[in-house]
Parts: structure tokens; C-alpha cells; sequence
């Protein structure tokens, strides 16, 4: 019992630093002010790869040109990735219509480029490289069919490029959209926790995170590290490895950008099977992100929350006191709420704090479950 028992007061001291740690991280990452500067000619391409997005593609790319940022300097490349549905359709349809635009609007249909065997595989890598290989632009931007963007969100993120010649990869903000059940109050209240981590990480100099739902970079940066080349095999991971690559090549140049203004939303998973899916998948690239901080970061807070149920399964079994348990569980409801009462307050979502030590544990579920789950081989599919 006293081993158990050294062993969870380790892994719940551990988890309780951690939080700490990245509390202090975030609300020092946004305490630098975020100015907005004139970008005179830069050219910036905006990548939407999709698959299977009919449904919601068409106000993604609206969101997109409905901002402040000069039409004639945008060009919007959609990449469809093999779709069953009338994705290309409705980008076909939508582009027509909008000829009075000044921006360049581009339909890449990766049938046209690769094998049909390709059609039931991950092809997102692929689609960001054809994409990048056939624009002149100056800056890539990536968001996802499912997002919508803020309207000076382009404006932002291409100042910054014009601002800081050094900067080479910039990881902007995303939220999830709130839902009304559960599973996606959850996912929305997660999404703050993530992008807290995130800032704090690149504040901290602990880890380079960013999500590609909101990533912007330089295409010549893209160009020197070859892409994806060395982790294409990879079905998740198109940010983060890209990040890395460019962070080891040149130090300092990765940054996050920590302004309300430009938070791209993205849609919820709809239940809690696709979200652990998502999850999983996610996870799929832990192990092949060089770093060894963030690889200890992640496999602490993973034991940490498992450590949760086996003390629940120990103290039902009568191996442990219940007190050890109901620390545990005080613990990471305490640090939790600490850390992200603060993000939440930057970002506007105080109202997802509602029933915060309910949340607090489906947390820790849920990173058990993904987390183990993401070290079983898989069929992962994007």
C-alpha cells in the first residue's frame, strides 16, 4: 500500500506543478500586446483541404473573404480529398458566383493527382503540399471546411509576418463552437484548456504547439524544410511536425499569436464516439514529435489521470483509503479550475465554467481513454 500510495502522490504533486506552471505561462504569453501593421503587397493563400464537407464548406470560405483583408491579395485554394459527396460541387457552384471578387479562388481535386487506391487513406499532407507547390503567395494560412474565421482575422496574421521579418510559422488561436448537450459544452471548455496550454508552451520555450485549423507560415520556410518529407506516413500531425521542422531549423521563429480577434471556431464532434475517435487520432502522432520536455508532459499528465481510476478501483477493492482518492480528485478539480478560469476569462468563455468539477473528471476520462487508446495500432483515418 505504501508504494501505491508514494506512487499517486508523486504523479498528483507532479500534475498540480504542472498546471501551476502553465498558469503563470499563459498569463505572462498575454500580457504582449498584439498590434496590428500595415502588410503593403503581401500576398496571402488561404488552404482548405476537405473532405466530406458539403454541408458547412460554403461558410468557411465566406467567413474567409467577408474580412477585412484586401480581396486582391487573397487567393483561396480548396484541395478536395477524394469526397463521396458534392463537396466540389458546392465549391464549384460557390466560385462561379462570386466572380465579382478580386481574390483567386482555386478547386484542386487530388483525384486528378494521385491513384484511386488513395481514396481510402489520409491524404491531408498531400493536399497542404499540392496547395502550397501551385501558389505564389507569399503566406499560407490553413483552416479546416468546418471553421468559420473572424473578419480581421487575415488582416492579424499577415502583420504579424510584416512586422517580425524573423517570425517563419505562427500558431493562431481556435475555439470550438458551444453547443447545447454535454459532449460539445465539453469539447468547448477543452478547446479553451488547449489553446491555454498552447500559448503557455511557446512562452514557457517548453513545447511548439498549434492546430491547423488556424496556422500560418511562410511559404519559403515550407519550402526549405520540405514539408511534410520524413513523417508523411503519419495520418495526423500536419501542424505539429511541420511546427518542429521549422522550430529546428530556426530557432525563435515559431511563435503564437494571442489575440481574441482572431479566433477561428470549428464545430464540435456531434457525440462521444467521434470524439475519442478524434482524440485517438490526434494522439496517433505523440510518439514522433521530437522533443523530450513535451513527450514527459504528456505521459505525466497521462499517468496522473489514470492514476484516477486505478486509486477508485484500489479503494473499492479495499487497498486504499477513500481520502487518497478524494484528494486526487480535489487536486485536478483545483488546478483545472485555476488554469483554465484564467484562459477562459481572456478568450470571453466564463460561461463554460458551469459545472466545472463534472467536466474536471470527464477530462481526466477522456484523456485516459484517448490516451491509451492512441499507443494501440489502429486503422486512424483523417
Amino acid at each position: 500500500m505504501f508504494h501505491l500510495i508514494s506512487a499517486v502522490a508523486f504523479l498528483t504533486f507532479s500534475y498540480a506543478v504542472i498546471m501551476l506552471v502553465y498558469r503563470r505561462g499563459f498569463v505572462r504569453a498575454c500580457s504582449h500586446p498584439v498590434s496590428v501593421t500595415n502588410a503593403p503587397g503581401m500576398r496571402v493563400a488561404v488552404v482548405i483541404p476537405a473532405r466530406n464537407e458539403a454541408p458547412v464548406i460554403r461558410n468557411c470560405i465566406l467567413s474567409v473573404l467577408n474580412g477585412t483583408f484586401p480581396a486582391d491579395l487573397i487567393e483561396i485554394i480548396v484541395v478536395d480529398d477524394f469526397s463521396a459527396d458534392e463537396t466540389a460541387a458546392v465549391v464549384t457552384e460557390l466560385f462561379e458566383s462570386l466572380h465579382d471578387n478580386n481574390s483567386i479562388k482555386r478547386l484542386i481535386c487530388l483525384s486528378g493527382y494521385l491513384p484511386p487506391e488513395r481514396k481510402g487513406i489520409p491524404n491531408k499532407k498531400k493536399a497542404l503540399e499540392l496547395a502550397v507547390a501551385t501558389t505564389g503567395a507569399d503566406i499560407i494560412v490553413t483552416t479546416d471546411a468546418d471553421c468559420t474565421v473572424p473578419p480581421h482575422w487575415l488582416k492579424i496574421v499577415v502583420s504579424r509576418f510584416a512586422a517580425d521579418p524573423d517570425l517563419k510559422i505562427l500558431a493562431c488561436p481556435v475555439l470550438c463552437d458551444a453547443g447545447s448537450s454535454l459532449v460539445q459544452r465539453y469539447q468547448a471548455l477543452d478547446f479553451v484548456g488547449l489553446m491555454g496550454i498552447t500559448a503557455a508552451g511557446y512562452e514557457l520555450g517548453w513545447h511548439q504547439m498549434g492546430n491547423g485549423a488556424s496556422l500560418a507560415y511562410r511559404k519559403s520556410a515550407f519550402t526549405a524544410v520540405n514539408g511534410y518529407e520524413g513523417n508523411s506516413h503519419i495520418p495526423s500531425g500536419d501542424d505539429m511536425f511541420l511546427l518542429q521542422k521549422i522550430a529546428e531549423r530556426w530557432p525563435g521563429s515559431a511563435r503564437f499569436l494571442p489575440a481574441r480577434e482572431a479566433v477561428v471556431l470549428t464545430l464540435p464532434q456531434p457525440d462521444w464516439r467521434s470524439l475519442i475517435r478524434q482524440r485517438i487520432r490526434w494522439g496517433g502522432k505523440n510518439s514522433a514529435i521530437p522533443g523530450a520536455a513535451v513527450k514527459l508532459i504528456l505521459l505525466s499528465v497521462l499517468l496522473f489521470c489514470a492514476s484516477l481510476w486505478i486509486s477508485l478501483l484500489a479503494v473499492v477493492a479495499g487497498f486504499l483509503p477513500w481520502y487518497v482518492f478524494l484528494l486526487q480528485v480535489a487536486v485536478k478539480v483545483l488546478m483545472d479550475y485555476l488554469f483554465l478560469k484564467d484562459v477562459a476569462s481572456y478568450f470571453g468563455r466564463r460561461e463554460l465554467l458551469r459545472r466545472f468539477p463534472v467536466m474536471s473528471l470527464i477530462h481526466a476520462a477522456q484523456i485516459t481513454v484517448a490516451g491509451i487508446g492512441s499507443l494501440l495500432p489502429t486503422g486512424r483515418k483523417w
